[in-house]
């Protein structure tokens, strides 16, 4: 609106809110002040957080479940935390900061933990973190895609494109270096590593699962 005196948005939006003070000139009018905050990059760790692109957390999502809330804030990679709690809570940082750094894993349980009793309850939130502990102790499937990979030493970032968990090497390895790689449910962050696959070895990456054979 060109009558505004304040106009707000996204950081995305910054070059267009000006163009609106601009205007405003022209009509002799005082410039709006403009107002823009930061955006929150999505589940994916790349872009903002967007419906269209699939890698959103709705307010209406179920409080449990690898879809729900508590799913989704766990598939986070790492990178993000400190983002998110500044964002999504009133916390003190610095303790924030200290967690992340001591157990990202933790600290992404408390996030989802904190996120769902603000939107759902704190009932919600104890339900959602038993639930998620249940499925951790059995979390890879019976049934999952597999791929022959062969038995000689290979890098990992290309067997995670073969087993079509990622769609380019890039993709693969810095989502090996974020830690949402797992072989066999230990986490591998070495993307140089060569690894030798002669037995069947399961992969993890985010919430997507396959089985490495020879």
């Amino acid at each position: 609106m060109i009558d505004a005196d304040v106009e707000m948005g996204g950081s995305d939006q910054l070059f267009n809110n000006l163009v609106g003070r601009e205007l405003q000139k022209e009509q002799n009018k005082e410039p709006q002040v403009v107002i823009v905050t930061p955006l929150l990059i999505g589940t994916d760790g790349a872009v903002k957080m967007s419906k269209s692109k699939g890698n959103y957390i709705a307010v209406t999502d179920p409080p449990a479940g690898n879809d729900g809330m508590y799913g989704k804030i766990m598939s986070l990679p790492d990178a993000l935390m400190e983002s998110y709690y500044q964002f999504l809570t009133e916390l003190p940082m610095d303790g924030v900061r200290q967690q992340i750094k001591a157990n990202p894993n933790e600290a992404k349980m408390s996030l989802a933990r904190h996120i769902i009793t603000w939107l759902h309850g704190a009932d919600a939130a104890t339900q959602a973190q038993a639930d998620w502990d249940r499925r951790r102790k059995h979390e890879a499937p019976d049934e999952m895609p597999e791929f022959a990979v062969g038995a000689t030493p290979q890098k990992l970032a290309p067997v995670i494109v073969k087993a079509g968990l990622a769609t380019s090497n890039g993709e693969a390895i810095r989502k090996i270096k974020e830690g949402a790689v797992q072989l066999d449910g230990e986490k591998v962050t070495d993307f140089q590593r060569e690894y030798t696959f002669d037995k069947p070895t399961v992969l993890k990456l985010g919430r997507k699962y396959a089985r490495l054979k020879p």
